[in-house]
């Protein structure tokens, strides 16, 4: 959010795609640090027979968590520099605001030229 807000060349697509792709990196980021989480704990009960106090499950699953949006977060930039090419430092979210403006821009004239509509003044 504060990338879009400080680049005055951005627009609505770059906004909707950077939310878009928060929202994507959130829900993956939990279901992966409920699942390491999930498995360490189980492993410790199970096959050591010793129970893990509250605090111990509350920290660890702070530090995966951590560690698990990092990688999220580094995983967005390099598939973001390998589907779009060295130039690209936005990661994917760059790419589908780029992807929902051709889109939009598309749509708009097949509507335009299919239905002869007399809107010349209104552009995306």
């Amino acid at each position: 959010m504060a990338e879009w807000k400080n680049d005055i060349a951005k627009d609505g697509y770059d906004l909707a795609s950077t939310l878009l792709m928060g929202l994507l990196k959130a829900i993956f980021s939990a279901a992966i640090v409920v699942a390491i989480v999930a498995c360490i704990v189980m492993f410790i009960m199970f096959f050591m027979g010793a129970s893990l106090s509250v605090i111990a499950i509350g920290a660890m699953t702070v530090g995966v968590g951590v560690a698990v949006n990092y990688g999220v977060e580094l995983l967005d930039k390099k598939l973001g520099e390998a589907i779009g090419g060295e130039s690209n430092q936005g990661g994917l979210s760059a790419l589908l605001a780029e992807r929902m403006r051709r889109s939009v821009e598309y749509h708009w004239y097949y509507l335009k030229k299919k239905l002869l509509w007399d809107y010349e003044e209104v552009s995306f």
